[in-house]
């Protein structure tokens, strides 16, 4: 098998953590609101949407006005007030608001690195910024991540990832950090995952074994789940699918990051006909009903462990493998444990492959 080596863009993993009122950065956010909406309103006004003029034009009155502020928030609170600018500027070009000016309701800015101090012990994360110049008692805001945030934050600090510039609100900093650009490795097994609304389905090619996921829970702990139940549908049978139901194209966005993340090769792969084409045979059966599956030529099986079987041989065949699911089978077709030699896998529309 033949595995194409292109390199992957990894993603910007956002770290976000909330902190409790904090009387010092409810000044500071006070300041850089009024700065933000200033630099909004000069930029409507004349017409100007580069950074640096807006900085320049404004900085001798804004220095004026917050005296005590560093220069970092004045011109970081600015560039929060462009990126407003711009977006609002973008929307207005597509037609999605009627406003002739942007209001800043939720203020939000950018906390230099230059002025930006940040700990971490692997347990304690610890960041440290000045209010003004020579800031005696700068800000200090103290947190303990759980554990997944605990190994980006290994991450970044054995230096495989870089800190971007962290966006403080009232109430809540988020912390960016930017991954290097993997090559995917070449595997040694490929596995199909055959993604439902109630379950995935696992086929690991190279085994056959086959492990089915029940995903009815991720449906009750969802955000949607409360919502779906105070708005109900009219049937009874559609309303309790609907309760059950996940988003599966959720789950396919956290798949390619993750696999993003870690260079594993991901292949989503066609899924027309892959719970009614036979693994064996190569026969489409018409209208197929439940959640059996049975072939002329004996097969008989769960559509979903046959759905997954094919995703592997599709993903063969994109991976550049001379494998065909009427070739190299051995054993009883109706037995799982007999490794039909189905060397890769992959997805469908509700599946993806990973390696």
């Amino acid at each position: 098998m033949i595995m194409k080596t292109k390199v992957i863009k990894m993603p910007t993993v956002t770290l976000k953590f909330r902190f409790k009122e904090n009387q010092k950065v409810k000044t500071l956010m006070d300041a850089c609101s009024s700065i933000q909406q200033q630099a909004v309103n000069f930029a409507i006004d004349n017409n100007k949407t580069a950074t640096f003029t807006i900085i320049k034009s404004l900085y001798p009155s804004l220095k004026t006005q917050y005296p005590y502020l560093h220069t970092y928030w004045l011109q970081s609170a600015c560039r929060s007030g462009a990126a407003v600018v711009h977006s609002f500027k973008n929307r207005k070009r597509k037609g999605k608001t009627n406003l002739q000016k942007p209001k800043i309701k939720r203020p939000f800015v950018y906390v230099s690195k230059q002025i930006l101090k940040v700990l971490w012990d692997g347990n304690k994360l610890i960041l440290t910024f000045p209010l003004s110049p020579y800031d005696k008692e700068p800000i200090v805001l103290t947190f303990r991540p759980h554990h997944k945030y605990c190994r980006l934050l290994d991450e970044w600090k054995e230096g495989r990832a870089e800190m971007g510039e962290p966006t403080l609100t009232y109430n809540s900093i988020s912390i960016p950090l930017k991954f290097p650009e993997v090559e995917p490795y070449k595997p040694k097994e490929v596995i199909a995952i055959d993604s439902n609304e109630s379950n995935l389905t696992a086929y690991k090619a190279i085994s056959g074994e086959v492990r089915e996921i029940d995903t009815s829970y991720a449906a009750r702990v969802s955000r949607e789940h409360d919502r779906r139940v105070r708005k109900g549908t009219k049937s009874r049978q559609n309303r309790q699918r609907l309760l059950n139901f996940w988003s599966i194209m959720t789950f396919h966005k956290i798949l390619a990051q993750k696999a993003a993340l870690y260079g594993v090769p991901l292949i989503f792969v066609p899924p027309e006909n892959t719970s009614r084409k036979c693994p064996i045979c190569g026969k489409i059966k018409e209208g197929l009903r439940g959640h059996v599956f049975e072939c002329a030529c004996g097969l008989k099986m769960g559509r979903h462990k046959v759905g997954a079987m094919n995703i592997a041989c599709r993903g063969v065949k994109i991976l550049g493998g001379e494998m065909l699911p009427r070739q190299g089978l051995v054993g009883d077709p109706c037995c799982l444990s007999s490794g039909y030699g189905l060397r890769a896998q992959s997805h469908d529309r509700n599946t993806q492959p990973t390696a």
